[in-house]
This record gives structure tokens, C-alpha cells and sequence, in this order.
């Protein structure tokens, strides 16, 4: 049974096991309301925004990786050069490697032991970058005394 007032039509329908009349309005116009509308646009744009700034967080971090990566290369570098001289020179030295990069060496001799044969240096090579960043690497280099002398 269908009744119609004022634009909707309502059907009833018995139900099954009970037998009490139920309504179901049905409308002329099929789609969403402007409320469903809405909070589909804000789910949309919520999913967005948490996107967007994902990507934008890991193009930071690459970008701060690639700075951090191009720092120990430099690093490396310098500290290959002051470990090729043999017997290596005490002190330190600094320079700038390019606009963005600076260095410092200090190289500095340990003290032997009684039975040691060998003389150590330890070697530090720092590489820093703006206000903040910097990468320091450490090694020793042995020299054996008798060659040393001679």
C-alpha cells in the first residue's frame, strides 16, 4: 500500500512475524545531502594534509641526509690525507673545503709505554656546516720507532 502527501510517497509494508506496519519514505530525488557532502570533503581533506606533510617530512630528511652524507665524504677525505704522511706532523691545521663545509685536524702524538716499540698518533678530523651540523671522524696511526729514526 502506497500513500502520497505533499511530494513523498510512503509504502507500508507489513512485516513478517508481527504484523506491525512499517514506513519507508521514499523520496523523488535520488543523491546525498549537503551534511554528507560535507563530511566527506573534510575526511578527503584531512587524508590530504596528513599525505602532503609525510612527503614534505621525507624530502627534509633527504635533503638533511644528502648535506649529512656529502660531510663525512669531506671528512673522509681529510682524514686520508693526514694518515698518508708517515711519519704524520703534530698540531692541527683548518680550511674551508668549499662555501658550505669547513674543516679542523689536530693530529697529536700518545705517549708510549716502557716496551713499546711503536710510536702512536692520534688523528681527529672534524667537518662542520652551518651553525650546528658537524661530523668527526677518529683514527690512530702506529709508526714503528726504528723506522721512525732513521
Amino acid at each position: 500500500m502506497t500513500l502520497v502527501r505533499r511530494g513523498f510517497s510512503f509504502r507500508v509494508s507489513l512485516s513478517p512475524p508481527h504484523g506491525i506496519p512499517r514506513f519507508r519514505a521514499e523520496c523523488g530525488r535520488r543523491g546525498f545531502s549537503l551534511l554528507e557532502v560535507l563530511v566527506a570533503v573534510t575526511i578527503l581533506g584531512l587524508a590530504f594534509v596528513t599525505l602532503f606533510q609525510g612527503f614534505s617530512a621525507g624530502l627534509g630528511l633527504a635533503a638533511r641526509a644528502d648535506v649529512r652524507s656529502w660531510a663525512i665524504i669531506h671528512a673522509r677525505s681529510v682524514m686520508d690525507n693526514a694518515l698518508a704522511q708517515d711519519p704524520p706532523e703534530e698540531g692541527g691545521d683548518s680550511g674551508r673545503i668549499d662555501d658550505t663545509y669547513s674543516y679542523r685536524t689536530s693530529i697529536v702524538r700518545v705517549e708510549p709505554g716502557e716496551d713499546e716499540q711503536a710510536v702512536v698518533f692520534d688523528v681527529q678530523v672534524q667537518v662542520s656546516w652551518g651553525s650546528t651540523g658537524y661530523v668527526e671522524l677518529r683514527a690512530r696511526k702506529t709508526v714503528n720507532e726504528f723506522l721512525q729514526e732513521q
